[in-house]
């Protein structure tokens, strides 16, 4: 029998932070894997690159900030999982987003993604888009989207 898997795209939202509670709760009954994924888009890495390499501050390489992103997700994890009786990995990624949650989800074969909204008004969505929901439109499975408040 496969087992399935759940991917969670982790931040420090309070909403991500319930969402990846009930992610744990759901998993836990079917036996099913957690995947808890902080993703961070590579243009915002190379932004503060720059910030950095202008005010002469240390810069973090790319395998550090993959590192370090891959920590947060592994802190994320352990309190979303808490006590209950659920596998879990955490991974940190630094790649195009949206685009890499979905490629990361379909080449781990997870049958969900847990992802939170992000505040924006109509019309910033209408111009920039919404990472939960071009990972709707873009994953062929299920998307459980916790919008903040």
């Amino acid at each position: 029998m496969r087992m399935e898997k759940y991917l969670v795209v982790t931040d420090d939202s309070t909403a991500t932070k319930e969402l990846g509670a009930y992610a744990a709760e759901i998993a836990e009954p079917l036996d099913a894997e957690l995947i808890f994924g902080r993703f961070i888009d590579e243009d915002e890495y190379q932004n503060r690159l720059q910030r950095a390499a202008s005010t002469s501050r240390q810069i973090d390489s790319i395998k550090d900030a993959t590192s370090q992103a891959e920590q947060l997700a592994e802190e994320f994890a352990a309190e979303a999982v808490g006590d209950r009786d659920v596998s879990y990995r955490s991974v940190g990624i630094i790649d195009k987003m949206p685009e890499a949650i979905v490629e990361f989800a379909d080449e781990e074969g997870c049958e969900q993604i847990f992802i939170s909204g992000e505040r924006k008004s109509p019309t910033g969505k209408a111009i920039f888009g919404d990472r939960a929901q071009q990972v709707i439109l873009n994953f062929d499975g299920f998307v459980t989207v916790n919008k903040p408040e």
